[in-house]
């Protein structure tokens, strides 16, 4: 009994005690519901297996030499194509389990890469990642298309802009935009222009030159997707409402799936004061959750474009066809009630 009393035993049981009923708490409270767990992990295993890119491919690959020839390295970049990665991955964009291997191309030999893209066969999101992280610095000296990719890529122009200049880069926009206006009207394949760029470019035209722009644009000569046309209200030389709104109109009629036609530009133009698109999103409003490729909310699009009925009422309203559309204020803000709802 002795030992029970002494003070290093009782230090040591309290410890020994306290970590069994610390451990006890983690064991589960059910032993039953142990073999559904193991049945669970082991889906899950399987399913992550099956989703895993094949391996041996990839550890197969034979890397050229750093200081083999641009066309060893071309060859090589080919030959990542006809890997079979499994059912979940394959080699198109940016998620391939391939990356790495477009990364060491792009530092010892890029123009392989360059050749690729020239060709076609280099995907535009691996083509921006490698752009974005600091890869193919000075891709306008190796690509023949350069006014196009300075108009329709973003990243692009930014990775122009730090390692030749802002200004520099700004012009070679403008020239971009200007030379591709006139040499492409009439064609049928039209080049992309990228909102954002077109921005940046006007910064450095002459005030004659801004004149000339909305025309260019109205004339239908690029392919923009209108989707962020309501950025061009960032320059004064898009100060007009309306215009903004015909283009709007434009380019969305351009849009081949249907499924498209609400999408978020119609909030943009009821913003900009389009009673027309303001009615489109009223008789799309009881249906637009139950769109499968719905771009936009039409319910939120009207709670910001007019006053008046939000939310629910604003739905049960329109199931009803119960809604009115007024603009009554000098402000010619849109007001939204119910049919009758004064009687």
């Amino acid at each position: 009994m002795c030992i029970l009393k002494n003070q290093s035993f009782q230090l040591f049981a309290s410890l020994l005690v306290g970590s069994i009923l610390g451990a006890w708490q983690l064991i589960p409270s059910a032993s039953l519901s142990s073999p559904p767990k193991q049945k669970m992990e082991k889906r899950d295993i399987e399913r992550h297996y099956r989703n895993t890119a094949e391996l041996e491919p990839i550890l197969s690959l034979t890397l050229p030499y750093k200081n083999d020839s641009v066309d060893a390295w071309y060859r090589f970049a080919l030959s990542l194509d006809d890997l079979e990665l499994g059912q979940r991955y394959d080699n198109s964009a940016d998620a391939t389990p391939l990356l790495s291997w477009y990364t060491l191309i792009a530092k010892y030999k890029p123009q392989a890469l360059y050749k690729l893209y020239n060709q076609g066969k280099l995907n535009e999101m691996k083509f921006n990642h490698l752009l974005r992280f600091g890869y193919l610095k000075y891709w306008d000296e190796s690509i023949v298309n350069t006014d196009e990719v300075l108009l329709s890529n973003s990243q692009a122009v930014l990775t122009m802009a730090y390692h030749k200049g802002v200004n520099k880069t700004r012009v070679r926009v403008k020239q971009a935009f200007f030379k591709l206006a006139e040499t492409q009207l009439g064609r049928t394949k039209k080049p992309d222009l990228n909102v954002e760029n077109l921005l940046f470019a006007i910064k450095g035209m002459s005030n004659e030159e801004k004149t000339k722009v909305p025309e260019l644009l109205k004339s239908g000569v690029f392919s923009i997707d209108p989707q962020y046309l309501y950025r061009l209200k960032l320059d004064e030389t898009f100060n007009d409402n309306q215009l903004i709104v015909a283009l709007i109109k434009q380019y969305s009629e351009k849009i081949r799936d249907k499924e498209k036609v609400f999408a978020s530009y119609m909030a943009d133009g009821a913003l900009l004061g389009s009673k027309q698109y303001i009615q489109s999103m009223i008789d799309n409003v009881e249906f637009n959750a139950d769109q499968r490729r719905a771009d936009y909310c039409a319910a939120c699009g009207l709670a910001l474009s007019t006053e008046g009925l939000i939310g629910f009422p604003l739905i049960n309203a329109s199931k009803v066809s119960k809604l009115s559309l007024e603009n009554t204020d000098s402000k010619g803000a849109f007001i939204l009630s119910r049919k009758g709802a004064a009687q």
